[in-house]
């Protein structure tokens, strides 16, 4: 009726959206004002916005994002963690690809594989020269091989490049070969 006030209804819920009010133009209104001529109000809403949290499972912090409804969230740089490689961010057991539009809060789990690490022994005459533990798919250093009264080193023997199991590499020597020379009436004779 004239001059009464207008009952405030309930919010009306849009998906996606925050109810911001009933408006007469960009003008709020409250329900508190008299009615004399017809109004017609307007409801407004706000996106609203929802947060992209990551959990690294023990590799540092990733900054949660803030994101729209039905926005994507930027992929993070991949995080490291020693001994693991990064197999990629998850929502639950379901891989995250970062082309989902966001319409919850929602956590992402980064999912760790252990870095398989292999022994790689160089041995010398049947003895344990020198070890080295070496992660799958990474080359050993050869050492240098002791040197062996009356023998000469070839090589190490084996592959222990691309190290995919555990491997033993065996030194190989051959008998040194010497040369004596010979001096007569001054002169040097060489012998073979």
């Amino acid at each position: 009726k004239y001059n009464e006030k207008a009952q405030k209804p309930a919010d009306p819920e849009k998906e996606g959206h925050t109810f911001s009010g009933w408006f007469v133009g960009e003008t709020a209104y409250t329900f508190n004002e008299a009615v004399t001529p017809d109004v017609t109000l307007t409801a407004k809403y706000d996106l609203k916005e929802f947060t992209v949290a990551f959990d690294t499972a023990g590799a540092g912090e990733v900054a949660q994002q803030v994101v729209k409804y039905n926005e994507k969230a930027q992929k993070p740089a991949d995080p490291t963690k020693e001994g693991y490689n990064f197999v990629g961010w998850f929502n639950g057991e379901t891989a995250y690809t970062f082309d989902e539009a966001v319409t919850a809060n929602v956590t992402i789990t980064a999912k760790w594989e252990e870095i398989k690490k292999y022994t790689v022994k160089f041995m010398v005459d049947g003895e344990v020269f020198a070890t080295q533990t070496i992660e799958e798919g990474k080359d050993a250093k050869a050492p240098t091989a002791p040197a062996k009264e009356g023998k000469t080193f070839v090589k190490w023997e084996g592959s222990f490049t691309n190290v995919t199991a555990d491997v033993e590499i065996v030194a190989v020597y051959d008998v040194a070969k010497y040369s004596v020379d010979f001096k007569v009436d001054g002169q040097t004779v060489k012998s073979e």
